[in-house]
């Protein structure tokens, strides 16, 4: 035992005892988990708010690049909720300025963070 009292310290006056006490092993949580394929293992997936305002910037960029007839958007169907609900004016505004219908539709087999714009 490398120290005789919660306050005894002077075991890490050594530096051989403090090499003695390093991990060898992987932990636990290692050993009995694997990474989140939402999250990309960050611990925090981004909000449907975020990722509706991604989604406006997107349809602005690609509006730039040419004549569309249409815009259609795949996205979770918390993401398509709030662009619906929340945004509303906002994809309205999108296509009085470029004469181009924007569709939503919910991809249920994605998590919420991926979306796709597929312009025709």
């Amino acid at each position: 035992m490398l120290f005789r009292s919660p306050g005894d310290l002077s075991a890490l006056e050594n530096p051989e005892a403090v090499a003695a006490i390093k991990r060898s092993m992987s932990s636990l949580k290692q050993m009995l988990c694997k990474p989140c394929t939402v999250c990309d293992a960050k611990g925090v997936i981004r909000s449907a708010q975020t990722i509706s305002c991604e989604i406006l910037r997107e349809l602005i960029r690609i509006t730039g690049r040419g004549p569309w007839q249409s815009l259609d958007v795949y996205a979770s169907s918390e993401v398509i909720e709030q662009l619906q609900n929340e945004f509303a004016a906002q994809l309205a505004d999108i296509e009085v300025e470029v004469s181009c219908k924007v569709g939503l539709y919910i991809e249920s087999s994605t998590a919420r963070d991926p979306f796709k714009i597929i312009p025709s």
